[in-house]
């Protein structure tokens, strides 16, 4: 479950923990564009569900170590008594929303390292915890040799990964 224990925190009153602190702390921009941040949620929550289908069903039938979504989705931030419910609320939703993200790329990666162990051309911005495994964009000769090795070699892997 990727709900953590409760650690222990005080808030300083009731009325921090309802919002009712900094009346001035959202700002206009912030209150015109919050439901459009959390309109995203909801697409977010369909490819969840897509990725996590395709991943419980391909996963096994490939041979492919499954993905811990706990180690990605991490929602513990509410815990924290100083915060109120609206930063409550967003620490939920950045907690899920980039863990979600994480939990993906960690999909992606793995899927890709079975079919496609090859690197690309350009650089990219960051390479994902396969990457470093695969083949040289061009190298004909060792995707040949080294593709079928590749595209099974999850050793590095903890063993509760696999």
């Amino acid at each position: 479950m990727f709900w953590a224990s409760k650690p222990k925190q005080t808030a300083k009153t009731s009325r921090d923990r309802l919002c009712l602190r900094r009346p001035d702390a959202i700002h206009g921009g912030q209150r015109l564009t919050a439901p459009l941040v959390w309109l995203i949620l909801f697409p977010a929550l369909l490819i969840d569900l897509s990725v996590s289908l395709f991943h419980a069903i391909c996963f096994p039938l490939y041979g492919i170590p499954r993905v811990r979504r706990s180690d990605y989705i991490v929602i513990d931030r509410h815990y924290l008594r100083y915060l109120n419910i609206i930063e409550r609320l967003n620490c939920i939703y950045c907690g899920y929303f980039n863990g979600l993200i994480a939990y993906i790329r960690e999909i992606a990666a793995r899927v890709e390292q079975h079919w496609c162990p090859i690197k690309h051309a350009r650089h990219t911005a960051a390479f994902h915890s396969r990457y470093s495994n695969f083949i040289d964009y061009g190298d004909a000769k060792q995707f040949r040799q080294r593709y079928e090795s590749i595209r099974g070699s999850f050793s590095d892997l903890k063993p509760d990964d696999k």
